[in-house]
């Protein structure tokens, strides 16, 4: 595990040592490896190898680089490498578990047992290695498909570089990161990335968007991460680290929001050390119990986890939790959930490889035995910082950190507690004239709950497959460009399942008619561009006609009464098409497909025409005016092109077929 990153003490250049700056060489890259700048030394290795002809040193290099790609959670280069070092030393059997642990990590569990039995033989003595062959065995035997969690990649903000430790307050998911754009712009030469910095993106459904640096005084160009809040979202408690390489220090820090700003924060007294870390804090739900990992001397592994409770304003003394949730290993990322339910990571306790995640319930005040979350939360890689979505009610989803392979890096990850079992809704899409089936429809799901849509494409054969969520009331849909669906909208009901369910839904599409179509109801006060609460409900309707046919591009035309002179009543109108064109916006319609047009008074609908003090128009009532002071819309185009980011959801491969 890699104990400094994670603890976001991660490696300042050294000066003058920078991988990129010396010139390739033995010397240079033993000095990178010596110095625990393994990103750097890596690199270098790799190049030293294409050109290296002496076979002892090939050996050599390949044995250091391996061990590089070790430390720095490359499982995959690691793999590849420690398979040449343990081919170059067959009389080193050490090398043979390291390998089998590696396979372990990339989740080869059948490979790494026969492994791991050639090493018994070799080394029988090793306590180790019964407890390895044991959770292979296990591994290979769980039916990950029948597990409640249901586990997904959260691509919207992962990147290539790390992102980990995900928590959620107010709507939006906090997170850490070592992308590029991080304060300071500095690189850690451990592991090549950036400083860290806090990140917060807005959550949206199964979304996420807007990733942004928190703002206000929490980032620095050094460490920041891991964070936690009270339950008001009003202060947040996190990790900071500075120092060079191991000889790193963490402490935690307070800060309070001021709008919407976080302010300087400040050091927790007993965490102010030059000698070790304290970091991962995770607060009780009345924000006076804190508990955090810490490598201070006294615990009974490497990190450990300890409580400190607010008394009279200040935090108390820390205490360990003991050595039922401690071990000889790393107990790290703490979080407690109901005050009685504490998750944590642990590379001591029994697991599927690297770091894994265990749950620990308090009971009369003792933490009991932890149990692994088992996969597919737990992978053999590092799996660590679950946090649970309390703005859930329901508290039926989640988020965690791996880096298993299929990983950026450390990527975030979403779960879902499926209790029943997956529920699906399968189907197939026809024209209903001709009965032939429409490949490539759109299908889409709404939670009746929540609002939101979820959507899917239909295959060449106009089938489809979509996941239920247990507990949920929905409404279908489904469109293609030039049909619509004028059948009853048809219900799914998911809550009080017990047991797997399959709906079966077809859908009958009837060709559309494009015409320029009257928005009724987007009608004015006079000499007014601001839109009436009725007309908003009217934008809403048209706000869901442009989501569905999302090829179409309209002219919003507004059109004012004959009061007033040609020039106000051209300005007014252009006002009242923005006012409306904006609104759609701020419902997500692409600016693009959406042309705001003014007509002033020169397309009445009546015969109240008026010119200063002449005209038809001065003896209409004003019921005949409030005709003329209207919006309609008509289409322009239907060839717009949605982009990638607009695709809301993905298919459901059906396993059986059906």
């Amino acid at each position: 595990m890699k104990q400094s990153f994670i603890f976001l003490a991660l490696i300042v250049a050294l000066a003058g040592c920078r991988g990129g700056k010396l010139p390739v060489s033995e010397a240079n890259a033993d000095l990178l490896y010596e110095k625990h700048h393994y990103y750097d030394a890596a690199q270098m290795f790799e190049k030293l190898l294409k050109k290296e002809k002496d076979e002892e040193e090939i050996k050599t290099y390949t044995e250091k680089l391996a061990d590089c790609y070790m430390q720095i959670s490359n499982f995959q280069s690691a793999l590849v490498n420690y398979r040449k070092v343990m081919d170059f030393y067959p009389d080193k059997p050490e090398y043979i578990y390291i390998y089998a642990d590696l396979l372990m990590s990339n989740d080869r569990y059948e490979e790494a047992l026969g492994y791991l039995e050639t090493y018994q033989k070799e080394v029988p003595g090793d306590k180790r290695t019964a407890k390895k062959m044991a959770i292979c065995k296990q591994a290979i035997s769980i039916n990950v498909g029948g597990s409640r969690f249901n586990v997904t990649t959260v691509a919207d903000i992962n990147s290539r570089f790390n992102d980990y430790c995900p928590s959620v307050v107010d709507g939006d998911l906090y997170f850490t990161s070592d992308r590029s754009g991080s304060t300071g712009g500095q690189r850690y030469e451990k592991f090549g990335n950036y400083y860290a910095d806090i990140y917060q993106s807005e959550i949206n459904g199964l979304s996420l968007s807007n990733a942004r640096q928190t703002s206000g005084s929490v980032n620095t160009n050094e460490n920041e991460g891991t964070t936690a809040f009270n339950c008001q979202g009003n202060v947040m408690i996190f990790t900071r680290c500075h120092g060079a390489g191991f000889d790193s220090t963490c402490a935690l820090m307070v800060s309070t929001r001021d709008g919407g700003n976080w302010k300087k924060p400040e050091a927790i007294e007993f965490s102010m050390s030059d000698a070790y870390m304290y970091g991962h804090p995770t607060l009780s739900e009345d924000g006076k119990t804190l508990i955090f990992s810490s490598n201070m001397p006294g615990g009974y592994g490497g990190h450990d986890l300890y409580v400190s409770r607010k008394q009279g304003g200040r935090w108390s003394k820390p205490e360990n939790l003991g050595p039922k949730v401690n071990s000889g290993g790393d107990e790290m990322f703490p979080y407690l959930l109901d005050d009685k339910t504490l998750y944590f990571s642990s590379n001591g306790h029994a697991g599927f490889g690297a770091l894994d995640i265990f749950v620990s319930i308090n009971k009369k005040d003792r933490w009991r035995n932890p149990e692994n979350l088992l996969p597919p939360i737990n992978s053999g890689g590092d799996d660590f910082g679950i946090c649970y979505d309390r703005d859930n009610p329901e508290m039926s989803n989640g988020y965690f950190t791996s880096n298993r392979r299929g990983s950026q890096g450390d990527d975030i990850y979403r779960f879902d507690i499926v209790t029943p079992p997956l529920c699906t809704v399968c189907g197939t899409v026809y024209d209903n004239k001709t009965k032939k089936a429409l490949g490539q429809s759109t299908v889409y799901l709404t939670d009746l709950g929540t609002g939101k849509p979820v959507y899917t494409m239909t295959d060449r054969n106009g089938q489809y497959c979509m996941k239920l969520l247990y507990e949920r009331d929905y409404m279908m849909d489904a469109y293609k460009k030039y049909y619509a669906n004028n059948q009853p909208k048809p219900r799914f009901d998911t809550r009080n399942l017990n047991f797997q369910k399959k709906f079966r839904q077809d859908f009958y599409l009837d060709k559309w008619t494009i015409e320029e179509i009257e928005i009724e109801g987007i009608l004015y006060d006079l000499n007014s561009a601001e839109l009436r609460p009725e007309s908003k409900e009217i934008l809403d309707s048209l706000s869901s006609i442009l989501t569905i046919h999302y090829y179409l591009v309209v002219e919003l035309s507004s059109h004012t009464d004959c009061r007033g002179t040609v020039e106000y009543n051209d300005n007014l109108s252009q006002q009242r098409a923005e006012s409306c064109v904006n609104y759609l916006i701020g419902k997500g319609i692409p600016k693009e497909r959406i042309v705001p047009k003014g007509y002033g008074e020169h397309r009445l609908l009546n015969d109240c025409a008026c010119e200063g003090e002449e005209g038809k128009g001065l003896d209409c009532t004003e019921e005949q005016h409030q005709q003329n002071r209207r919006t309609s819309f008509q289409i322009l185009r239907t060839d717009f092109e949605r982009s990638e980011d607009a695709v809301y959801g993905e298919p459901y491969s059906d396993p059986e077929g059906n």
